[in-house]
């Protein structure tokens, strides 16, 4: 019989929808602040390092959802192959992360630190721990 975490293969599908959304719609936004920065440019010294601010904000998002991507196919390929299990608990590590540092740069960006933050740290990360624990039963099915 073959052994498989459904754990793992369904937050890496929930990761993949996501993180596809989430690329399109960082896509569409840093294309637009790279717009408007191209439109500022010299008007105000401020401006400049507010968009080079939201531009770089824009791009660290983008690598996450890259990472959150390739973690989610990786789940999903692997769901059944315990010896995967170690890869996949560092990808869930490592998205886990990168929402933490997500929410620490918006706080950073300005944004104030309240239960709405706190609220949607946690939901952040509800997929990503529930991947990591898929991850881990694939792990104890290896031996």
């Amino acid at each position: 019989m073959e052994q498989k975490s459904s754990l793992l293969k369904v937050t890496g599908i929930l990761m993949i929808i996501f993180a596809g959304l989430g690329i399109i719609l960082g896509a569409i936004a840093l294309a637009g602040a790279v717009f408007i920065t191209a439109h500022i440019a010299g008007i105000d010294d401020g401006i400049d390092t507010l968009a080079g601010l939201i531009i770089i904000s824009l791009v660290i998002l983008l690598i996450a959802f890259l990472i959150q991507l390739i973690a989610g196919i990786f789940g999903v390929k692997n769901s059944n192959k315990p010896e995967k299990a170690n890869t996949c608990i560092v990808f869930g590590i490592i998205v886990i992360l990168m929402t933490v540092l997500s929410t620490i740069l918006n706080i950073s960006g300005g944004t104030q630190f309240d239960v709405t933050q706190v609220l949607m740290l946690l939901i952040g990360l509800v997929i990503p721990v529930l991947y990591l624990i898929g991850a881990f039963n694939l792990k104890k099915m290896a031996g």
